[in-house]
């Protein structure tokens, strides 16, 4: 047991260090990147960050539903991943995550589940949203909208389309002479069939709420830019609205974008010291 919260506290602090340090690398020039922005659009941002971090850690929390999770233990956790997820580029922080939470809840195919299904439906909502822009202010898709839209429909059939899938796959390996083989794809069917099952509990009855929240994070995201560019820029809303989805989408920051993430990780780690105070105090006081 001390060797395994050894390896996992090596691996957290390596990973906290490494992401740090992209960080500061990224935004070295904190005063270029905010020049001419106000007080006023800053408190924007800030309040931008906390409802959409308040909806994603709710959506989060939602699929944890079940699990030997506190709120407290949950949001310190949040709080801590998820700064790295949105610092490290091409979406490496997603390990992490995985790792963290795997390690929290003890399985490794629960933290991996639960986070690829939050990102499915974070990646889901966001296609929904510039299909939306799209549709009322005009616009082709790009081929990584078509991709993406592509894939989300694939996963969704190949879900349904498991359960008889693997009666059928299961009866035919089964009926036939045991081979090597064989066995080791009766394997493979039944480790994908653990991984629908982990899938199936989380969505069971939540799927659709955890859809909605996932919308309404990005709503809210989008309102701040709809709503900055008409305060404090005057320009055409549908052209940054456009601009700040794609890059949302193509993982290469906006300015608006960037912003937002460096605002987002301030309060994250903040708040991730509260709540570390708080409960260090609680304990000393139980």
């Amino acid at each position: 047991m001390k060797a395994f919260l050894l390896k996992y506290r090596v691996v957290d602090i390596l990973t906290l260090c490494i992401a740090l340090g992209v960080f500061l690398a990224v935004y070295r020039n904190v005063p270029a990147l905010f020049a001419g922005v106000t007080v006023a659009q800053v408190a924007v941002i800030v309040v931008t960050a906390l409802l959409v971090h308040t909806l994603k850690a709710t959506r989060l929390f939602l699929a944890l539903y079940g699990q030997k999770i506190s709120i407290s233990e949950h949001l310190a956790l949040y709080c801590k991943v998820t700064p790295v997820s949105m610092v490290l580029p091409y979406k490496v922080g997603e390990f992490y995550r995985m790792y963290a939470y795997g390690t929290h809840l003890h399985s490794g195919l629960k933290g991996i589940v639960i986070i690829l299904l939050d990102r499915f439906m974070d990646t889901a909502a966001l296609v929904t949203m510039i299909l939306l822009a799209a549709f009322f202010y005009g616009g082709g898709m790009s081929s990584l909208l078509m991709v993406l839209l592509i894939f989300l429909v694939l996963v969704v059939l190949l879900y349904r389309a498991f359960p008889s899938a693997r009666a059928f796959w299961k009866h035919y390996f089964l009926t036939k002479k045991a081979t090597p083989r064989r066995m080791g794809a009766l394997k493979a069917l039944e480790g994908f069939h653990r991984i629908y099952e982990e899938v199936s509990v989380v969505t069971s009855g939540r799927g659709i709420l955890l859809y909605v929240l996932s919308i309404l994070a990005w709503g809210v995201e989008i309102g701040s830019i709809v709503l900055q560019t008409k305060l404090f820029f005057g320009g055409a809303v549908a052209d940054t609205m456009s601009a700040y989805l794609a890059s949302a989408m193509s993982g290469d920051p906006s300015v608006p974008l960037r912003q937002f993430i460096f605002i987002s990780v301030i309060l994250l780690l903040v708040l991730f010291c509260v709540i570390q105070t708080v409960r260090a105090f609680s304990k000393k006081k139980g």
